[in-house]
């Protein structure tokens, strides 16, 4: 299967990050990192669900869960690393680091949310190792 830039796929589907509670977190991976929503829940909201492709993200606010926002990480397999970091730049995301190939056989760059959590987005690197 072939995906666009903006869409992701991972075999382990759903992930979760927890955040501060600003209300701009599920803006910003929608508008920054190509996310859809799939639902919000709460009145405030604390809960929210959203998708690319084949990957699920949930976010959950750090005041409905013990732990502290900032500590989260994800990895996210993609077909096209590079043309997925043109895009995310283009859109503004807090893009860390370029793609590079490591020795682990992954050619990857890593992304930051408003609280820190890191979402790493790779594939298999095309170097012979």
């Amino acid at each position: 299967m072939r995906l666009h830039p903006g869409e992701f796929h991972d075999a382990r589907q759903h992930h979760h990050l927890h955040r501060e509670g600003r209300h701009g977190e599920s803006r910003l991976l929608r508008d920054k990192l190509g996310f859809d929503i799939a639902f919000e829940y709460g009145n405030p909201t604390y809960y929210v669900g959203l998708g690319s492709g084949e990957v699920s993200l949930h976010l959950i606010a750090a005041s409905q869960t013990p732990r502290l926002p900032g500590h989260g990480a994800v990895s996210i397999f993609v077909d096209d690393v590079d043309a997925l970091h043109a895009d995310l730049v283009k859109r503004g995301a807090r893009v860390l680091k370029a793609p590079k190939d490591y020795d682990y056989g992954l050619r990857d760059f890593d992304v930051a949310d408003l609280d820190g959590n890191m979402i790493f987005f790779g594939m298999e690197s095309q170097k012979a190792s």
